[in-house]
């Protein structure tokens, strides 16, 4: 599935990943939590804070700092799947 990855201080990156839960914690660092905006989700390390890891993006959805790798992509009921319309995913992440 196509997936948008931030990295602290680095710009998102589009790419193919496994839609398979071991394969996005190892992108995220750890156990994912899951934070939902319109028909998006952003992936982290629920730990993340707790393990010191980098500031990577202020949400104002959230009121709150996202430290470490980040994962965006679409879901569809209680699944995720790729991003279809990258023009549309960016406009939504500026409300994020």
């Amino acid at each position: 599935m196509l997936v948008a990855i931030k990295k602290p201080m680095a710009a998102i990156k589009y790419c193919e990943v496994k839609n398979e839960l071991s394969t996005l914690q190892e992108i995220v660092g750890g156990y994912i939590e899951v934070v939902r905006f319109g028909k998006y989700v952003c992936i982290c390390d629920e730990e993340g804070k707790l393990k010191g890891k980098h500031e990577n993006m202020c949400s104002t959805l959230l009121h709150d700092i996202l430290v470490g790798t980040l994962i965006f992509c679409e879901v569809n009921g209680d699944e995720f799947c790729g991003i279809e319309d990258t023009k549309d995913f960016e406009d939504a992440l500026e409300s994020f």
